[in-house]
């Protein structure tokens, strides 16, 4: 066991295996800094240095907030582990329900690692009086502000391909429902008919061999349990109904 956060991982309370540790003789260091002293220099210089980062992961963002080194990916101690398991919960109601709304540069992506302008997290920190470790980052320069137009343009297009997707879908599904006469009934021979038209006529097309109204007949007749004689004529009812449900633009067969 070497970190804080190894307590989870042997599912014991800190509290109650930190005492047996001691009278062991077994002491844990309370920082990291403590084991690797020549990590406090690189601790206090981290502010300074992401304070010139332009765009920040989500997850370097949280970590910021919770006073850790972004760049730290180490195990947290269970109170830090905590403390960014909530900052990152209200970050990520932020980007998809409120003051971050479009503001990610790759939305499909996972969370932790969405990519947000360091200005746009600072001013989302200000209005919720969220402690924000870096100073306030420099006005956008004119090749930063193309970029952000660049890609607010590049969600507008995703945007409108979306309502355009969605559209076309809908019109699509009303078309589907359209399609055919409807009735507000169904009646046996109605089912009938339905059936052989999805069999014969369907997906017919001028290539294919033409079914004859023969088979039709036989085909009718055999979904309604009417008696077929091939060497005699066919039933008036299959005759009817087989010539009711063959396209009007055929020739006949």
């Amino acid at each position: 066991m070497t970190f804080h956060s190894d307590y989870k991982n042997l599912l014991v309370s800190e509290a109650d295996i930190l005492p047996k540790l001691e009278e062991a003789g077994i002491m844990l260091p309370a920082k990291l800094t403590e084991m690797f002293p020549r990590l406090e220099k690189i601790k206090d210089d981290w502010r300074e240095i992401y304070s010139l980062r332009k765009v920040l992961t989500a997850a370097e963002a949280v970590r910021a907030i919770c006073g850790i080194d972004p760049s730290y990916t180490w195990a947290l101690s269970e109170a830090d582990d905590q403390r960014y398991d909530r900052y990152m919960s209200v970050l990520i109601d932020a980007v998809k329900h409120g003051e971050l709304f479009n503001k990610v540069k790759n939305p499909s992506s996972a969370p932790y690692e969405w990519e947000i302008a360091h200005s746009d997290i600072y001013s989302w920190c200000e209005k919720n009086n969220i402690p924000w470790p870096f100073p306030k980052p420099a006005a956008p320069t004119v090749n930063d502000s193309n970029s952000l137009n660049e890609l607010e343009l590049e969600q507008a297009k995703r945007r409108e391909a979306e309502a355009e997707l969605k559209r076309l879908q809908q019109e699509l599904a009303s078309l589907k429902s359209s399609q055919g006469i409807n009735f507000p009934y169904e009646t046996k021979e109605l089912k009938v008919m339905r059936a052989v038209v999805a069999k014969h006529w369907e997906n017919y097309t001028p290539d294919k061999r033409q079914p004859t109204q023969k088979e039709i007949q036989q085909e009718l007749c055999k979904h309604l349990g009417i008696a077929f004689d091939p060497y005699k004529s066919p039933p008036q009812k299959a005759v009817y109904l087989a010539a009711a449900i063959k396209p009007d633009d055929l020739s006949s067969a």
